[in-house]
């Protein structure tokens, strides 16, 4: 009784066909020796997909573990760890066995959960890969690192799963955080500066009303001492103003000889101001 036995035969024009044998002794009176039954089923093409599956899988074998960026594959459902490569193992600083323990859930910060079950829900994956955006890890030694996330649906054992590969960007943001600062201040420099031209046209103005008003009045008039007090909030006004438009480059500068301790004794006070009242500025002048 032979049942199930998978052999290969050779067809005439020299083709290779896979069949599974079934045989089975049939018994019939009178006869001294019992007939055999067989029946066969032509598996060729089942017996080419399994070894097309058994090639992929070893290609994908090779190409996850020799990748240098850290992957992995998961559950979606359950969002649990079925396999990670060596990389991810390195930079994380889990065991494979650690890793295969874990969700997804239990690699990032308590306040992220939320968003990322609710991210993971509203999702629709597809097999090209797909980026989720960043994200903020937690490594084995408990270090906070920011990552950048592209997932995607795979066939992994025989059922879908997600293959996610993994880029640490933590210091790329630390490198770009000064340049983002410093665009920053340069848009609240060229804003300054505007407000500044259009604030010292405004000086321009009062100033000149005020020459017109103190021709009008004679000098022995109290009023006079009115337009004096303009005069010199207008001239109190004009050397922040000036710095400004320097510091926005919105007004050409004359290059001269100047006291370092003059020009810091005079910003001072602007400079306070922008500190504010939650800082002191102390200027020392030798």
């Amino acid at each position: 009784d032979v049942r199930g036995a998978v052999m290969a035969i050779r067809r005439p024009g020299g083709e290779v066909t896979w069949i599974s044998l079934n045989c089975q002794p049939l018994f019939t009176s009178g006869q001294a020796r019992p007939s055999v039954v067989a029946s066969f089923t032509d598996i060729t093409e089942l017996k080419r997909t399994e070894s097309a599956l058994r090639e992929s899988e070893a290609s994908f074998r090779v190409l996850f573990d020799a990748n240098p960026l850290p992957m992995w594959v998961y559950e979606r459902e359950s969002l649990r760890f079925l396999a990670v490569n060596e990389a991810a193992v390195r930079h994380y600083g889990y065991s494979r066995s650690e890793f295969l323990s874990l969700t997804l859930v239990d690699i990032r910060p308590a306040e992220d959960v939320p968003r990322f079950l609710g991210h993971s829900r509203d999702m629709t994956f597809q097999r090209s890969g797909l980026s989720q955006g960043e994200w903020t890890h937690r490594t084995g030694d408990g270090r906070l690192i920011h990552v950048d996330v592209c997932v995607g649906e795979i066939a992994f054992r025989g059922r879908t799963a997600m293959l996610a590969v993994i880029r640490d960007v933590t210091e790329h943001n630390k490198m770009q955080a000064p340049i983002i600062q410093l665009q920053k201040m340069e848009g609240v420099s060229r804003l300054a500066g505007s407000v500044a031209h259009d604030f010292n046209n405004l000086l321009g103005v009062i100033s000149g009303y005020a020459d017109l008003l103190g021709r009008e009045i004679a000098a022995g008039d109290p009023r006079r001492r009115r337009i004096e007090q303009m005069r010199a909030a207008i001239e109190s006004g004009a050397p922040p103003t000036g710095q400004l438009l320097v510091s926005s480059r919105r007004s050409v500068t004359e290059m001269k000889p100047v006291d370092l301790g003059t020009v810091a004794a005079g910003l001072q006070p602007m400079i306070a101001r922008l500190m504010g009242v939650e800082h002191e500025l102390i200027v020392h002048v030798s």
